[in-house]
């Protein structure tokens, strides 16, 4: 094991005095240690997730005689495949049902474009099915960073694990804390040339609009070329250029160009959504999880969850430059998507039975995706989420900074890309705002709660919540032009939590930077529910012997973390790793 060891006689690590106390010199040694994972240990969450590494720690508290032990976990969802075979399963099907219901509404001379498209589409699905179905009998299989590119890969989120950690106070489990780490959501497949989701969806309003005014006044009664859909495609975008006839250039045709578009965002879409899709679904599994395994604050969780719907933050430090600002703007459109989903619990009689998924097309063309469970599980859930009588949504927000060199460069050029930062971080605060509105509405101390189990009950405190929020209404309304604001994420982060809501942190491959962040995370939350001591060695112990190094070395079979000297410099100071870690060479 490893043990930093520094002097202190408080968080700030002062050391004290015959000044300060009248008697000789003393010195107290602060021990951060660091065990190798011990495997007749079963941690984290084997139900529903696959664990790979896990480390344990002692760290000493201001209200602990013998600090706390910190257990820390990383491993992979079984939504990582589970998900992504659901939704393509639904989709064979349901684009077999969308093509039987055109085929006898519409004219056939119109149906070869999209006929071809649509059987393309289901070819392509039953594909990354067999290949999906195959890799997921592997034991902690999961999509490489090396994989980004790889089109087999393109329907499963890059690098997503669940890192858990438990804390106990001696041999009693007092909390456990959960944080999803992935790539974010993006097509690299498709590449971002022309930008990402985001600007694409734009564009392509702007050729319906085209399209629609050049149409038959008619022909926009019956079916008007409205905005894009992911399950429906209008009529009216069957239509030839010979529909056009007000065209003043009959070379240029926006309905032909529109449909090529239409189809383009089709399927960028769908890869998109099924890797958010899967990460709220290891969420969901995770706090179902914890709350069978007798978490109070998780089980009563599922009451606010039935009362105000299940808030998911994901934390993005992409950069607003290059490919990286289509990557953001794909993952933007991600994160929006998901409030289309309704989720909805079907509770298996066995206690043995996987959790599982099942989508389907729900009532106002909304998906639907069921989450069956175990009894195990359904009988901590709230009677009506676990008998189907209540459904419920998600509200997913991002906040995103980016930290690495380029956004360095970017803001010295003061660059107009990182505005699309800026609306993001807006846009996810105003609806974070309405879901805390109807949040502090709820009766907590009524709240029903387990008789037995650990941990505290969930009871946030709205007065601390209130002041929370008016800081991040003061960072959001003054963001710093051109500077890294990356208090902003930790503010987020941490209200989100108390909020109850899942948490998810991101970064291009979830591996180097959404490390440094994972680790800030967890540090802070030891200081400020424990009153961990040196947040910064705890930090520093983290990043140098925790799992983060282990989930390196599982994508590139390298434990160092790919930053040089260069880059190193250039993050912001909490985000550096420790000296000895990263590459000195160029990446």
């Amino acid at each position: 094991h490893r043990t930093l060891t520094v002097n202190h006689n408080s968080a700030t690590g002062r050391t004290p005095s015959s000044r300060d106390h009248g008697t000789d010199d003393w010195e107290y040694s602060l021990h951060i240690s660091a065990f190798a994972p011990d495997k007749r240990v079963v941690v984290g969450l084997p139900e529903t997730s696959a664990v790979t590494a896990h480390r344990k720690y002692i760290v000493p508290t201001g209200g602990a005689a013998c600090g706390v032990v910190v257990v820390e976990v990383i491993a992979v969802p079984k939504s990582t495949f589970a998900m992504p075979i659901a939704y393509l399963a639904f989709l064979v099907d349901d684009l077999s049902a969308r093509l039987d219901v055109l085929r006898r509404t519409v004219d056939k001379r119109k149906l070869g474009p999209i006929e071809a498209h649509y059987e393309a589409l289901q070819a392509d699905a039953r594909a990354h099915i067999a290949f999906l179905t195959q890799e997921s009998k592997g034991k902690a299989h999961f999509k490489r960073s090396t994989f980004k590119k790889s089109k087999e890969w393109a329907m499963v989120a890059t690098n997503m694990h669940m890192q858990t950690m438990q804390v106990y106070n001696g041999l009693d489990l007092i909390h456990t804390y959960t944080t999803i780490t992935m790539g974010a959501a993006a097509a690299h497949t498709k590449g971002f040339s022309g930008g990402g989701a985001f600007r694409l969806k734009e564009t392509l309003h702007d050729v319906l609009n085209e399209a629609n005014r050049l149409r038959k006044p008619k022909s926009k009664e019956q079916d008007p070329l409205r905005t894009f859909d992911l399950f429906h495609i209008p009529v009216g975008l069957l239509s030839s250029a010979s529909a056009n006839p007000n065209s003043p250039n009959k070379s240029y045709d926006p309905v032909s160009v529109a449909q090529k578009a239409w189809f383009e965002l089709e399927i960028r879409y769908h890869g998109l959504c099924v890797q958010v899709l899967s990460a709220t679904a290891a969420q969901i599994a995770a706090m179902l999880e914890l709350a069978a395994k007798g978490s109070v604050h998780h089980a009563m969780m599922w009451e606010v969850v039935m009362r105000n719907n299940l808030l998911m933050d994901f934390e993005s430090l992409l950069s607003t430059q290059g490919n990286e600002g289509g990557m953001l703007e794909d993952f933007r459109v991600a994160c929006k998507w998901l409030e289309s989903v309704v989720f909805t619990f079907e509770v298996s009689p066995s206690v043995t039975e996987a959790v599982s998924y099942r989508v389907g097309r729900g009532t106002n063309a909304l998906l639907n995706v069921v989450v069956r469970v175990p009894v195990t599980f359904g009988e901590h859930l709230p009677s009506d989420l676990a008998t189907a009588k209540k459904s419920f949504r998600v509200l997913a927000v991002l906040f995103t900074q980016g930290v690495n060199e380029m956004q360095s460069l970017a803001h010295a050029m003061h660059s107009a890309s990182t505005a699309i930062q800026d609306e993001i971080n807006h846009e996810s605060f105003e609806r974070l705002g309405h879901y805390f509105v109807r949040f502090k509405k709820i009766k907590f101390a009524h709240l029903p709660r387990p008789r037995d189990g650990y941990g505290s009950p969930f009871q946030p405190n709205v007065s601390e919540l209130e002041t929370m929020w008016t800081q991040i209404t003061a960072s959001i309304a003054h963001q710093p032009m051109h500077k890294k604001n990356v208090r902003l994420l930790m503010a987020t982060s941490e209200f989100c939590r108390r909020l109850g809501g899942g948490r998810a942190t991101c970064c291009k491959s979830g591996k180097d930077r959404t490390a440094m962040s994972v680790t800030l995370e967890q540090a802070r939350l030891l200081v400020q529910d424990f009153k961990a001591l040196n947040l910064k060695h705890v930090i520093e112990t983290m990043r140098l012997c925790g799992v983060r190094r282990d989930n390196v070395f599982k994508n590139i079979q390298s434990h160092t973390y790919a930053f040089n000297e260069l880059q190193r410099k250039l993050l912001p100071e909490c985000y550096k790793p420790p000296v000895g870690t990263y590459k000195k060479g160029s990446t």
